[in-house]
């Protein structure tokens, strides 16, 4: 395994597990992300991540429909979440956010309602990254496998 930090800017393979949720899933919404990967059968876009704690910026959704199927390890692209090319917006207008709020939120499992946040990574988007769910079952995506070693006391 890869640590974190030496993989800032690429998309990876996580353990499932090592990812630190900062919103709660809707379930009719996980359903409908879960119907259009088995559909495809890809993971199109990766889970934004940041490499400190592996905590999930945008794909919360796309964690949970993976976690239904079994699959273990999630395609990731991993940021470095404290420059200003990350903006995070309150999508909630009796909601205030920050980065700061959002990793709290996250190593302290209170998490925010679902949708509340939004990430905007300035200068692009995420790269798209076509991963089939077979080979990602199998653990045979082309992909490095990622560690988040740094954890909140």
């Amino acid at each position: 395994m890869i640590p974190a930090d030496k993989l800032i800017n690429r998309t990876a393979l996580a353990k499932r597990e090592e990812l630190l949720p900062h919103e709660k899933t809707d379930e009719l919404t996980v359903e409908i992300v879960a119907k259009m990967m088995l559909k495809e059968r890809v993971v199109r876009v990766p889970v934004l991540v940041e490499y400190k704690y592996g905590v999930i910026l945008d794909g919360h959704h796309r964690v949970e429909a993976l976690k239904r199927f079994g699959i273990e390890l999630v395609p990731v692209y991993i940021v470095d979440y404290n420059p200003e090319d990350i903006a995070v917006f309150s999508r909630r207008k009796d909601l205030v956010v920050s980065k700061d709020e959002v990793i709290r939120r996250a190593t302290a499992k209170d998490l925010f309602p679902h949708k509340s946040t939004r990430h905007v990574l300035r200068g692009g988007g995420i790269p798209c990254s076509i991963i089939y769910l077979e080979e990602h079952n199998e653990g045979k995506a082309p992909l490095p496998l990622v560690s988040f070693r740094k954890r909140a006391s």
